[in-house]
């Protein structure tokens, strides 16, 4: 992602967590905690809206940050071309008129948490600050901040995760075709959770009709199946989930702004720490600051109206009187 770059702690690694699930060398003031290894039954949720796209980004990414600053970061992090992920969501169910349904299962392993107080800033990253032009906001400071912190060490650090193994399934139907699956008695989120199951390469047979689910699958347009973590070369979801600990990946993380990390008790000699603090903020707020999306910015202002949605920075187009769409 593009919020995280260089390192901005120093981490030592010394020795291993004694008598844990992991032999691997963990870091100084780093808590490690072994969690139960158990599959987690598959979710899906139903996505035929901006607002259910954001719950349910919400609930499935799995990011948290300090309060100060959660909705830009938020925003901005998921936003319509920014994330590739919400961009062709988006892209499916406004443009398209689709309903998405995405399925996740989860293997947990371990979650490592640092304790910030104790942990030293890495050298560059010290450098950098201690050398940043103080204290008038003009074109030297915006530039530094872009080139030296933005890209040189993202804007946000990470300072919790958990390690684990992700199954999950997308699949795209219009929905039109989903009302008429629907009128039919056919439960069509119950069925693309079932065909997870079956892309995941378990047997099902509880709450199994042959017929239905095969009248679902029709009208899929596509699906994309991926398992991160593990062995993705074993087809049963069972055995997969068992060499997740071999090969885990990152599937919860929770982060802050690194501004949080500007003050005298870590820079002590330098007066001017929280002015730095304060441009590099309102540089952070420019940077955040995106314009609001509309398809082909509806058009131009005889057709319509860029209207901001709050969601994921995309608009609606409020059209004047004889047109109609979404662009």
């Amino acid at each position: 992602m593009e919020e995280f770059r260089r390192p901005i702690f120093k981490l030592i690694y010394n020795s291993s967590s004694q008598g844990s699930c992991t032999s691997k060398l963990i870091p100084d003031h780093v808590d490690l905690d072994c969690l139960p290894s158990t599959l987690t039954s598959a979710q899906t949720d139903q996505i035929d809206s901006l607002q259910q796209l954001k719950v349910t980004t919400s609930t499935g990414i799995d990011v948290s940050v300090s309060a100060q600053g959660w909705g830009s970061l938020s925003a901005l992090s998921f936003s319509y071309g920014y994330s590739k992920q919400t961009t062709h969501m988006i892209d499916n169910i406004v443009k398209q008129s689709s309903t998405m349904f995405f399925s996740l299962a989860k293997v947990s392993y371990v979650k490592l948490s640092m304790f910030e107080l104790t942990l030293s800033l890495s050298d560059k990253f010290i450098y950098v600050i201690e050398n940043m032009p103080c204290c008038t906001y003009n074109s030297s400071v915006q530039r530094y901040v872009y080139d030296f912190i933005i890209d040189y060490f993202g804007y946000a650090y990470i300072y919790e995760i958990m390690l684990g193994g992700i199954a999950q399934d997308l699949m795209s139907v219009r929905t039109r075709d989903v009302t008429q699956l629907e009128s039919e008695t056919i439960n069509t989120k119950h069925e693309a959770k079932i065909g997870f199951y079956i892309s995941m390469g378990t047997t099902v047979t509880s709450g199994y009709d042959k017929q239905k689910h095969d009248k679902f699958m029709e009208k899929v347009q596509s699906e994309t199946s991926t398992r991160l973590g593990g062995d993705p070369s074993i087809k049963d979801l069972n055995a997969w989930a068992k060499t997740v600990s071999d090969n885990p990946v990152v599937s919860k993380f929770s982060m802050k702004f690194i501004v949080d990390l500007l003050n005298t008790q870590r820079f002590p000699s330098d007066t001017h720490i929280a002015d730095k603090a304060k441009l590099i903020k309102t540089v952070l707020d420019e940077y955040m600051n995106q314009p609001v999306y509309c398809y082909n910015n509806c058009t131009n202002s005889t057709y319509g109206t860029c209207i901001p949605t709050g969601i994921f920075n995309v608009g609606k187009c409020q059209c004047k009187s004889g047109f109609e769409g979404q662009s």
